[in-house]
């Protein structure tokens, strides 16, 4: 027998509390498209989001185009640096987005 406390909160989970909340709160408020990528993701250049593997937060394709968008007339060049910059410098940051120091036997890189 099903209680009903176990029939009210069915229908709770972390998708509906917080993915599709989040999902349609950032559409109607800025007018961002989200994509439930979890199962279905394909990878590759062509793929869903154009992430070689899951480990990818930074997604490169619509960062290059938003960075064409609102940089026209460049060099195909300079979009490519500014998205390796922009995902090098992430990946070699801490938390509060800072870049940080790495340490290795040749001396130090500030990232």
């Amino acid at each position: 027998m099903t209680s009903n406390f176990t029939r009210q909160t069915s229908n709770f989970s972390e998708d509906t509390l917080v993915q599709q909340t989040t999902a349609e709160h950032l559409q109607r408020e800025l007018g961002w498209e989200s994509v439930y990528a979890w199962n279905d993701e394909t990878f590759g250049p062509d793929g869903t989001l154009g992430r070689t593997s899951d480990r990818e937060v930074v997604l490169a394709r619509p960062l290059r185009d938003k960075l064409v968008e609102l940089n026209p007339a460049l060099p195909d060049e300079a979009y490519d640096d500014a998205v390796r910059i922009m995902i090098r410098d992430h990946l070699w940051s801490d938390y509060t987005g800072l870049p940080v120091n790495a340490y290795t036997k040749a001396g130090q890189y500030n990232f």
